[in-house]
């Protein structure tokens, strides 16, 4: 949600290792409330954080921040630079209506993070989607951060709510 800076993220890993055989993240920013909030588990353990992310930079606007993405015709995907090496490239049908992967790629280091996304919509998303689940059972071991500088400087967050 643009307009009021929500954001909902929910990630999910399979065979991350031997020991790690799947693990699931969730990530909520509520600009209404200046918080952004996590909750991981890999098997039974959980564990999750509410961390303050005062100083907002103010909102751009509601404009999809999609369309900042710049074509590029040798690999015929969209992209998006972060600045400092790091560039986020966008994978999408063949008419551009539905995103199929998003490829993070951090030059300095040498990596890149491919996200497979599934069950892509742009239509309006229901408050629930929102919960942070602070006040239910689900994160008994809630872990609050009062100032957590750089909450702005990741990646999600630039590119989501730029």
């Amino acid at each position: 949600d643009l307009e009021r800076r929500l954001l909902s993220v929910t990630a999910l890993a399979i065979n991350v290792s031997a020991s790690i055989p799947d693990m699931a993240t969730r990530v909520v920013y509520r600009g209404d409330h200046q918080r952004l909030h996590s909750q991981m588990e890999i098997g039974d353990f959980r564990q999750c954080w509410s961390i303050a992310a005062d100083g907002a930079p103010p909102p751009s606007g509601t404009r999809n921040p999609f369309l900042r993405a710049v074509a590029d015709a040798v690999s015929g995907t969209r992209g998006i630079d972060l600045g400092q090496g790091r560039s986020l490239d966008i994978v999408a049908s063949e008419d551009f209506k539905t995103l199929r992967a998003l490829e993070l790629r951090d030059r300095p280091h040498g990596s890149i993070t491919e996200i497979v996304v599934t069950d892509w919509s742009t239509a309006p998303v229901g408050e629930e989607s929102f919960d942070t689940g602070d006040d239910r059972d689900i994160c008994g071991d809630l872990s609050y951060f009062s100032h957590a500088q750089g909450v702005f400087a990741l990646d999600l967050l630039r590119i989501f709510l730029p």
